[in-house]
């Protein structure tokens, strides 16, 4: 067995930079455009290139055989706090059986991956399907990052989806794998050349269908389209809209207190930032309403 080193290089314990890894072996990504890059990357190696420049929709079944991983639909908890879980290593794991209301232990190899099915109900069709990509990203990136993590914890088995993910230690190297694999996902899914490219399409069929109609108008059309396109859900492909310039979704299809909003914003472009919204809470006005004394002016003085 031969080694060789090429040009090595001092290691740095804070050197962030791009295609370095943390303390724990995972590897630094920052801001959306280093998420893009690795989406794109992720596609090309398992063989969906095509799908960077075209508009394709990802088939989350397929996906998992391709980075050599098995779904199966099982209950994990009695509650669905935990949307799906990948196993890095062969062990013995818990699950939930509604009928007798117990858990019991099942073995399981490296790379399966469960997928609640309840989550089908909570998240819908493309909550499931996002699920299924986001484990088999888990698996694809950073299997060599829990192996690290797991000599430090050698009780680690998996990594999971959760509904709750503030809940894990921001310090630990499974925080980093799960809060770069939730931004990547949607990258997978609806990667930005093709998005676009299906946006734009989306765009020029519906202003031939409504010609009197602005594009903001039509927006809500077009969510819905490149929803079931792509098989994700209204809100990850509104929010995608957002996350590569397309400003005019951010007043689409949005629920305040239990009601639907209806569609609202302006045609004019960069009005408005991705991060920002034009629509509050009743709890969130009225707090404001109170905290912000130039708010509170402009209400009380019926100039608002």
């Amino acid at each position: 067995c031969h080694c060789r080193i090429d040009e090595p290089e001092e290691w740095q314990r804070h050197s962030h930079e791009k295609g370095h890894l943390s303390d724990n072996l995972v590897p630094y990504m920052y801001g959306q455009r280093d998420y893009e890059n690795e989406a794109c990357d992720f596609l090309q190696s398992i063989g969906y290139g095509n799908a960077v420049n075209n508009p394709t929709r990802i088939d989350p079944e397929n996906v998992a055989k391709k980075v050599g991983t098995t779904v199966k639909s099982i209950h994990i908890t009695n509650d669905c706090h935990v949307f799906g879980r990948v196993f890095m290593v062969e062990t013995d794991t818990e699950y939930y059986e509604p009928e007798d209301n117990n858990y019991h232990f099942v073995h399981v190899k490296p790379g399966t991956i469960f997928i609640d099915p309840k989550a089908v109900l909570v998240l819908g069709e493309g909550g499931n399907n996002n699920s299924i990509i986001h484990e088999c990203f888990h698996y694809y990136k950073y299997k060599k990052a829990f192996m690290f993590a797991k000599l430090v914890n050698p009780e680690l088995t998996n990594v999971e989806l959760t509904s709750e993910p503030h809940e894990i230690d921001e310090e630990s190297a499974i925080y980093w794998m799960e809060k770069q694999t939730r931004a990547i996902t949607p990258c997978i899914q609806m990667p930005m050349p093709a998005f676009k490219t299906e946006v734009e399409h989306l765009i020029q069929i519906w202003t031939r269908v409504y010609p009197n109609n602005s594009v903001l108008e039509l927006t809500d059309l077009i969510i819905k389209d490149l929803a079931d396109f792509y098989g994700v859900s209204r809100e990850a492909a509104r929010l995608r809209m957002v996350q590569i310039g397309y400003t005019q979704a951010i007043g689409a299809l949005n629920y305040v207190d239990n009601h639907y909003v209806p569609l609202h914003g302006s045609s004019k472009a960069n009005v408005i930032k991705p991060t920002q919204t034009y629509t509050l809470s009743f709890k969130d006005a009225a707090y404001w309403s109170f905290a912000d004394l130039k708010l509170f002016t402009e209400i009380y003085t019926n100039k608002y």
